[in-house]
């Protein structure tokens, strides 16, 4: 055995903040890369196409036409989720047992 080698592996072991593949895995986009390939041969001629044949079927009234369009000229509109709670921890439209329940198990698993 040579015996430079530590016995327990911490030579081989990665220092802190130490990564161990820096530059990660790379990124690949097969259908994009071989779209731009495609579209390089003919000089983006297609593109305009494209772009007709989407203002033309979203005239017609296809919505996912006019949906894509839209997200390309203003960007695609931000969901905003509420995350406010009821700080009564009250559920209208609940029976008075369903409420008791609830009542019961609201400090979660573990918790009486």
């Amino acid at each position: 055995m040579n015996e430079n080698i530590e016995q327990d592996g911490a030579a081989t072991q990665f220092k802190p903040g130490q990564c161990g593949n820096p530059n990660g895995r790379p990124r690949t986009k097969p259908m994009t890369d071989a779209l731009k390939a495609l579209m390089a041969e003919d000089n983006n001629a297609g593109i305009g196409v494209l772009i007709k044949k989407a203002y033309s079927e979203a005239s017609k009234g296809d919505f996912r036409f006019f949906k894509e369009i839209m997200d390309r000229l203003d960007g695609k509109v931000i969901e905003q989720i509420d995350l406010t709670a009821d700080v009564n921890n009250t559920f209208d439209g609940l029976s008075a047992e369903e409420q008791a329940l609830l009542a019961k198990h609201r400090g979660g698993p573990g918790e009486e």
